[in-house]
């Protein structure tokens, strides 16, 4: 499903930050009896159509919407090229006791738009067609798992 995009518009100087929040996964989560050690591994598409260079940085947050100090995220790929349209992000969301990841009910995102650094990138002019899409997120819990689907 599409998360949201949105349309950018001309800016001489191209520098924006845009947050949001994707929550409601502590009803699976909570589930899920979780070992030392375990891991969650978040990834999601992103479609760049503005020529602007992205860095997507995330915050784990409670079912109260608290950011969870707790736990360490790891990005292993954050930034998405000035026009790319076929971007992935990716980050480990982790945990020495395995305990704290039950308590996950979702992320703050924090996307950071800057000017390109690809020099075929410069000097385009923003469109109200111009869009930034992140979507298809996907969250793979990595350790031993145990499930009660009672």
């Amino acid at each position: 499903r599409d998360l949201h995009s949105f349309p950018t518009r001309r800016s001489s100087d191209l520098r924006f930050i845009y947050s949001d929040r994707e929550n409601d996964w502590n009803k699976d989560i909570d589930k899920l009896e979780l070992s030392d050690n375990s891991k969650i591994t978040l990834t999601a598409n992103v479609e760049n159509g503005v020529p602007a260079d992205l860095e997507i940085n995330i915050t784990p947050l409670d079912k109260n919407g608290n950011k969870l100090n707790v736990l360490t995220v790891t990005p292993i790929k954050n930034k998405v090229a000035a026009g790319a349209t076929a971007g992935e992000i990716q980050y480990e969301i982790s945990d020495a006791s395995g305990k704290a990841l039950k308590q996950l009910d979702g992320v703050d995102y924090r996307l950071k738009v800057t000017a390109p650094s690809d020099a075929t990138q410069k000097g385009k002019t923003l469109n109200k067609n111009q869009e930034i899409k992140i979507k298809d997120i996907k969250l793979q819990l990595n350790g031993k798992v145990v499930y009660d689907a009672n």
